[in-house]
């Protein structure tokens, strides 16, 4: 069976295969496709699919998760806080100060999320010389670093409210702080 047909433009010249544009299929040219795959479930009895699935889900749960914090931790008030007293037998050990946000409205978070997606879009940019650079010996380590980030990018949280109690959330160093967090982020 043949799936290559025969085109001609406006002018009747014939158009090259490479350059056709493949025709709708039929149900029966799409069954066909698909029946020398094997099941999903046989694909998950392999250790490492199984794995690559498990650790793809956790990375994009992790995202998306600091993606809906993130409105609420700019929203939080700025002081809010608690102590949190650890004590072990007859010691205090910790002392724990539970921090608030950044005191946002919802314009400046708004703003903020904006900022974040032309630091996206930027980082898209240079993301080629960068993966380049840093996919040396494999993909496995682009990867790996990329996991590496995520203890980094929740630091920034507190970080972040350290800077706007200290200096307050117009300042170089908060908006230095924050462009960084975003291009860390993404």
């Amino acid at each position: 069976m043949s799936f290559e047909r025969k085109d001609v433009d406006e002018s009747g010249t014939e158009i090259p295969p490479q350059l056709q544009q493949p025709g709708p299929c039929s149900d029966e040219e799409r069954q066909q496709s698909f029946e020398g795959s094997p099941p999903i479930m046989e694909l998950l009895k392999n250790r490492d699919i199984r794995t690559m699935v498990i650790s793809n889900f956790a990375m994009c749960l992790i995202s998306e998760l600091l993606f809906n914090v993130y409105p609420l931790f700019a929203y939080t008030p700025i002081e809010l806080g608690a102590t949190i007293h650890c004590h072990a037998r007859f010691w205090r050990v910790l002392d724990v100060t539970v921090s608030g946000g950044l005191g946002f409205s919802e314009a400046e978070i708004g703003l903020q999320m904006s900022i974040r997606a032309m630091v996206h879009l930027i980082a898209l940019g240079l993301f080629n010389p960068i993966y380049r650079w840093l996919n040396r010996n494999s993909s496995v380590h682009v990867y790996q670093y990329a996991m590496m980030l995520w203890p980094i990018i929740a630091a920034f949280f507190p970080l972040l409210n350290i800077i706007a109690r200290r200096d307050g959330t117009n300042s170089l160093i908060f908006n230095a702080t924050t462009a960084l967090f975003f291009f860390i982020w993404r």
